[in-house]
């Protein structure tokens, strides 16, 4: 197969994901600290997804915002169900030249000065572009550091816990993953055909780290790297509970249905793709 060229990125370096939903003044604050902590606002965009039902609700803040660099997305509302959302973000990075994207929410906070240059400087960390990374520090309760150091059960029995849901590896991504994804476009991307309607358009942090798992566990790939950056709150009202779920009525009973019941099988062929990848391109830089 012959080797194909990269395009030159046309955009800026990051696209950040920012759904919002019932609490304007949420997405106000938000917004106020991605640039009050950023390096450079040329360094990202924000791709903000307002349900079309909400537009009049938001508007004050898009007023507030109009000369900055956000994209606003409206697709309609689909109760208890992200489906439009998904959509509406894989589609504008899919036809955008973004290096990362990064999903956020509208109720985090703390984060570290810095962050977007910090991100920019993994950048082709990986020259076939298939990575994912994760936050410094405690977010949200959760030890990203013990996710990437162990992956697999190990010494969890020593790791206070009491929400244990069945099999190890399902204990530690649930625990321990990263709530905010990280990724490249190119990862993302792989990721996408995952999502269906009414099924798992509420677990991408989760289908993240399952994939990195078993990219390391199976295939010997670590794409899992520290981002550099921090942040340290994240409020959880439990909105997403029932949220694209389909007939498993809550979020933890469809987490334990693909990783324990299914054993992982939903990842293990994007898995599989991704290692041929990463073979084939390795053998490109040796030609």
């Amino acid at each position: 197969m012959p080797r194909p060229r990269r395009k030159k990125s046309k955009n800026s370096d990051i696209l950040l994901w920012l759904p919002a939903r019932n609490n304007p003044g949420k997405l106000d604050k938000t917004l106020s600290m991605l640039y009050s902590t950023c390096s450079s606002p040329s360094n990202f965009d924000i791709q903000v997804i307002i349900d079309s039902d909400q537009i009049e609700l938001y508007q004050q803040v898009k007023n507030k915002y109009v000369d900055n660099n956000i994209i606003w997305s409206h697709p309609d509302h689909i109760k208890n169900d992200f489906w439009n959302m998904i959509q509406a973000e894989f589609d504008f990075l899919e036809n955008n030249d973004y290096y990362f994207a990064w999903l956020i929410t509208d109720d985090f906070s703390g984060l570290s000065h810095g962050w977007d240059k910090e991100i920019i400087k993994k950048r082709e960390y990986f020259k076939d572009n298939l990575f994912t990374m994760h936050t410094v520090g405690y977010g949200y309760h959760r030890r990203q550091d013990v996710f990437q150091a162990q992956y697999v059960y190990t010494n969890l029995r020593n790791l206070k816990s009491n929400k244990a849901i069945g099999i190890p590896e399902g204990n530690i991504i649930w625990h321990y993953s990263e709530c905010l994804p990280l990724s490249t476009k190119r990862w993302w991307m792989m990721m996408r055909s995952l999502f269906k309607p009414n099924y798992l358009t509420a677990q991408s942090e989760h289908l993240t780290a399952a994939l990195a798992m078993i990219l390391s566990t199976e295939y010997n790939h670590n794409r899992l790297i520290p981002g550099g950056f921090s942040w340290e709150r994240l409020e959880d009202n439990g909105a997403t509970a029932h949220i694209g779920v389909g007939d498993c009525g809550s979020r933890i009973a469809l987490f334990t249905k693909w990783t324990e019941e299914e054993d992982f099988s939903i990842i293990r062929n994007i898995a599989k793709n991704i290692n041929d990848i990463i073979i084939l391109e390795q053998s490109w830089e040796n030609e």
